[in-house]
């Protein structure tokens, strides 16, 4: 063996099997992120547990950053220098990564990270027919460091929805091949489809009345999800972020006013 790898004496030995039996780093182990994470985690089990919805959301970033992943989006989306196969193939490795953390943590519920979205509702709903993306609902948080402000894309129903591709369907595929456990997919609800542009964004020549078109959002999500259960899925959530939304009063003011 290397002797570069050895310890130096018996004592630096001890030393690391006290540390291993405290959950800390060993010296001779490769110091990688997830290997010290892993030990962090260990040694502070309650905190996690009390934290863990939070403390899930910042692993996922910091593994797709660390797999290039916001890079590899950033050089297809903005500067067309690389191709949708080359993105796809880093988004594969990305998600690769995440379930295998997933399954070492013990889940039984396997997402993809979300990885391939820009919004985790537009990518959905604007492969909708008649679906197009404009402008923004203005929100604004506020924080310990201040207030944010931003305009979540509106989605606007231009002429009549239909489902003529499936959406999710390739991405579960890929999912269901990487994992032995459930693999999950998260879908936009379809309120998602008209409450943040009202009335005002659903063509009236499209949609003279609106029972009409909660009918064909109906059947788009009927296929879709008809598709995914045919390819083995099982695991199926439909995410109203809307909800959250109703708990200030300016929004609740705001959907009144567009007719929601």
């Amino acid at each position: 063996k290397d002797r570069s790898r050895r310890y130096h004496s018996a004592i630096a030995l001890a030393e690391d099997i006290h540390r291993h039996l405290r959950n800390e780093p060993v010296l001779a182990g490769a110091p990688t992120r997830l290997y010290r994470l892993r030990k962090m985690v260990r040694r502070n089990r309650g905190v996690f547990a009390a934290g863990g919805a939070i403390f899930a959301l910042l692993v996922i970033a910091v593994i797709g950053t660390g797999c290039g992943l916001l890079e590899a989006r950033e050089q297809h989306f903005k500067r067309n220098a690389i191709s949708r196969a080359q993105l796809r193939a880093v988004e594969d490795k990305a998600i690769r990564g995440i379930v295998k953390l997933q399954e070492e943590w013990g889940l039984q519920g396997i997402t993809d990270g979300e990885f391939r979205r820009t919004y985790f509702h537009v990518d959905f709903l604007e492969q909708l027919e008649g679906v197009q993306v404009k402008g923004g609902i203005q929100v604004k948080f506020h924080g310990a460091s201040g207030d944010v402000d931003f305009a979540p894309p509106v989605m606007h129903v231009t002429g009549k929805l239909r489902h003529v591709t499936p959406i999710q369907l390739q991405d579960f595929k890929f999912l269901k091949s990487v994992t032995k456990r459930t693999p999950k997919v998260t879908i936009p609800s379809p309120t998602m489809l008209h409450f943040r542009g009202g009335r005002g964004a659903i063509s009236r020549e499209a949609y003279p009345d609106m029972e009409g078109f909660y009918e064909d959002v109906a059947r788009c999500y009927r296929d879709e999800i008809r598709q995914l259960a045919e390819a083995g899925c099982r695991y199926l959530q439909l995410d109203d972020t809307n909800l959250a939304y109703l708990s200030d009063e300016k929004m609740r003011e705001g959907a009144k006013q567009r007719g929601d």
